[in-house]
Order: structure tokens, then C-alpha cells, then sequence
């Protein structure tokens, strides 16, 4: 399996062992995996504005607003959810997609060598 599917696959189990809405899991997971937009009330979630998330639920979400909140708080990856800053950045990384191919890039680390004008690439 490629990791994008890996990814799908892990995130479709941890949501559905969540017990939240069944109807709402490829929202949730593209949200996570690649930083995809989802409906305005997953968004508001997303984004912590409970206002919003009252206004924008179904008749089956709303009634899973606690819920909601302990999955980005306990399940959902750090960094993803929170505020409308965090999940811009989350969104503008590409979410755990974008996040991994970022940390799979080569570090480049520069040290002066002792005695010398010249820096050593590690």
C-alpha cells in the first residue's frame, strides 16, 4: 500500500471507532490526510467556533457536539484543528500527506570547521 492509503485506511478505522457520524468520516479523513476543506460544519469544528457549529450541524450532528470536541482533542493529530490560523496552516501543509513528504526532504545542516573559513554540509 502507498502511504496516502495508509494513511485513508488508519484514519477511516480511528474515526470509526470514534462512533461519530458514519456519514461524516471522508470529510474527516481528507481533512487530516491531505488538508482538504470539508462542509461548513466539520469546518467549524475544525476551527473551534461552536457558534457556527450549532448553526451549521445536521439533525445528527448536533447532537454529537461533545463528541466532535473529543475527537480533535484527543484523536485528531496535534496541529490540525483549533483555531482558523491553525487549520489554515494545517490546510496550506497539505495535512499528514503534506507533513510527511516535508519530513521524507533532505535536512541540510551546516557546521564550520575547526580552523578553517569553511562549512561542512551533513
Amino acid at each position: 500500500m502507498k502511504t496516502n492509503e495508509l494513511l485513508e485506511v488508519g484514519w477511516q478505522k480511528k474515526f470509526g471507532a470514534s462512533g461519530l457520524p458514519a456519514h461524516m468520516v471522508w470529510g474527516v479523513v481528507r481533512w487530516i490526510c491531505y488538508g482538504i476543506e470539508p462542509g461548513s460544519f466539520l469546518k467549524a469544528v475544525i476551527d473551534n467556533d461552536l457558534r457556527k457549529a450549532v448553526v451549521q450541524a445536521d439533525d445528527t450532528n448536533i447532537n454529537f457536539l461533545k463528541e466532535w470536541a473529543q475527537f480533535f482533542h484527543n484523536t485528531a493529530p496535534h496541529g490540525c484543528s483549533g483555531d482558523r490560523t491553525i487549520a489554515r496552516i494545517w490546510q496550506e501543509r497539505g495535512g499528514m500527506q503534506g507533513i510527511l513528504s516535508e519530513s521524507e526532504e533532505p535536512q541540510f545542516h551546516t557546521t564550520r570547521m575547526p580552523g578553517t573559513t569553511h562549512r561542512r554540509v551533513t
